[in-house]
């Protein structure tokens, strides 16, 4: 569960069960691609990407002429990855929302900062439950971060507040798969690939 803290000064818990998708606001026509959450992506040290699976997101979109604004919310259980970076201890990656900055918003009132802006739960591999670090997102349009972990397979779930260029606003999350190399060859080859039954730490759910 999460509790989303709308640019409209919302706020409610959205979890399994909920409806899939939600609308709400004025009626007003509103380009379809205002309402897309931005895109999470993990940036390697030579500039490959991988695009994170979708998790949760709620969008709001005010239009600067008429004030009108519109809305959408879509609610997920748990996603896992479905590709993963390699990469060896000391490398350091990027989390990037695509055409977007982290933000905090006003009216949001965290236990902690981290909650008010964004963070990355660091887990074993299909693991849901076995948090083992949480990278803070930094303020802007990206994260750097030097990878500290021991060699093996990772889940990085990551959520955050956005502000995109076009002026939407809300919260996204999605999942990345990280590996970090160091061990057998056959997982050292670096870059983006598939993700290796052998890789997972815990069977994926489903």
């Amino acid at each position: 569960m999460r509790l989303d803290c709308g640019a409209d000064g919302r706020a409610g818990v959205l979890g399994p069960g909920s409806d899939p998708v939600e609308t709400y606001g004025q009626t007003a026509p509103v380009d379809e691609p205002k309402l897309n959450p931005p895109e999470i992506l993990l940036r390697n040290q030579v500039g490959e990407e991988q695009e994170a699976v979708a998790g949760s997101f709620c969008v709001d979109y005010v239009d600067p002429a008429s004030g009108r604004g519109s809305g959408v919310c879509s609610d997920s259980p748990a996603v896992h990855p479905s590709a993963i970076t390699i990469a060896m201890p000391g490398d350091e990656v990027t989390f990037v929302f695509s055409g977007a900055d982290i933000v905090r918003p006003s009216d949001c009132h965290g236990e902690d900062e981290q909650g008010c802006t964004g963070y990355v739960q660091v887990k074993p591999l299909g693991c849901e439950d076995r948090q083992i670090e949480r990278v803070p997102l930094a303020l802007g349009p990206e994260t750097r971060w030097t990878i500290d972990l021991e060699f093996g397979g990772y889940e990085l779930d990551v959520f955050g507040y956005f502000e995109s260029s076009d002026g939407t606003t809300g919260d996204v999350s999605g999942a990345l798969g990280l590996f970090v190399g160091g061990g057998p060859k056959r997982f050292d080859a670096l870059g983006v690939t598939g993700i290796k039954r052998a890789m997972q730490v815990c069977p994926f759910a489903g």
